[in-house]
């Protein structure tokens, strides 16, 4: 296996990981589907946040390891 493989396989784990954790973040701390379209600027906030924590989860999880 090349090294171009293995990265690609590595993304590939860690967007899904990303998505994933993304969802149960939004479904514990209750961010409703349409707080997008009610309060937009709420959303990119609360996305924003979601999204800096997923990312040291996954930075963590697997690449610090």
């Amino acid at each position: 296996m090349g090294l171009y493989t293995y990265l690609t396989g590595l993304h590939e784990q860690t967007q899904s990981r990303y998505r994933r954790i993304v969802r149960l973040m939004m479904d514990n701390e209750g961010v409703p589907e349409d707080l997008k379209r009610q309060l937009q600027w709420e959303w990119v906030e609360t996305m924003n946040s979601l999204a800096s924590r997923a990312e040291d989860i996954i930075c963590e999880d697997m690449i610090y390891r």
